[in-house]
């Protein structure tokens, strides 16, 4: 078996379990927070559900801002991040940026903003494929390929976690 082969097996069951996770956090945030309909349907007081509507994504809004203030760059990362890593064959995206600005992602998500659920997952297998290729002390290219290899592996149990919420409604 070819190292080529072990990086994109070992991220592709490390990214998948992660994906799992953030999407169960997202969907546990939105049940909590009275975001998700089938949560709204079973409250009465119509005050209570304008105050979490108002409330929830106002908070959340607040968090993100607040863990931005407390990044060690100008900015949370995102995809293009990860595509400018790729072509430039710098692969040094560090955890410390990468995983703050995943659970920024999450904590918006959760109190109901419109981001993309795509971008931040792989974004997440791009920054862990970075950071396997760090402790291997790897070429450039072999970063590059684990970049591709934990996008994928992101978005294939993405789609996947789709389709299985569609076929179960």
């Amino acid at each position: 078996m070819s190292i080529l082969t072990l990086l994109g097996l070992i991220v592709g069951a490390v990214v998948g379990i992660l994906a799992v996770v953030f999407v169960d956090a997202v969907l546990a945030l939105n049940e909590l927070f009275l975001l998700a309909r089938s949560s709204r349907e079973d409250v009465f007081d119509q005050t209570w559900l304008v105050a979490m509507t108002i409330g929830v994504p106002t908070i959340g809004g607040l968090i993100v801002g607040w863990m931005r203030t407390m990044m060690p760059t100008d900015y949370f990362q995102s995809p293009a991040d990860a595509i400018r890593a790729a072509q430039s064959l710098d692969t040094n995206m560090p955890i410390k940026i990468g995983f703050p600005s995943t659970l920024a992602a999450c904590v918006s998500l959760g109190s109901g903003a419109s981001v993309g659920s795509y971008g931040p997952l792989a974004h997440m297998g791009a920054y862990l494929s970075a950071w396997i290729n760090r402790l291997t002390r790897a070429d450039s290219s072999f970063g590059t390929i684990g970049i591709a290899c934990g996008v994928a592996a992101y978005l294939e149990i993405l789609e996947n976690i789709r389709k299985e919420e569609h076929a179960a409604v």
